[in-house]
């Protein structure tokens, strides 16, 4: 997999999926939840990577964990969100530097389904925004299916 493809699927999940503004109140957000990427489109073009690898994020309580083929991989993440913005906002940072945002983007979930976007550009993925879900040079948008809890989970 090309540096630029690893690096921005990192930056995705990990964008997309701890950026935007801290998670405000107790309890679950709508996009806490086990989420598996079902497309991946990086700057205009699909990519299969993402979807064969069965590349999973869950997020919960504000932190993002990733597995790929069922194994952990990168690094966790605190996400917040903006949900009464339009687009919907969404931001990442690093736990050990909660106030270093390291990736910012939109997001837009309608029943189990979740689009996100992001800019790949490392001086625009924290100081700019997506206006869509566009594919796009210099973007990334992934959309992501939520898993269904077993019941008795």
């Amino acid at each position: 997999m090309s540096r630029l493809l690893a690096s921005s699927l990192f930056g995705i999940v990990v964008f997309l999926v701890p950026m935007v503004l801290r998670a405000s109140g107790e309890g679950k957000t709508e996009i806490d939840g086990t989420w598996e990427v079902t497309r991946f489109n990086e700057q205009g073009t699909d990519t299969s990577e993402p979807v064969r690898s069965k590349l999973v994020v869950v997020r919960e309580n504000g932190i993002q964990t990733t597995t790929k083929d069922g194994k952990p991989w990168g690094k966790k993440s605190h996400y917040s969100i903006a949900p009464n913005t339009a687009p919907k906002q969404i931001a990442f940072s690093d736990p050990d530097q909660p106030d270093k945002i390291t990736h910012i983007g939109i997001y837009e979930i309608k029943g189990d389904t979740m689009k996100m976007a992001g800019f790949v550009d490392r001086a625009k993925r924290t100081t700019e925004r997506p206006k869509d879900f566009t594919p796009a040079e210099g973007k990334v948008v992934s959309e992501l299916k939520r898993v269904k809890e077993k019941k008795g989970e």
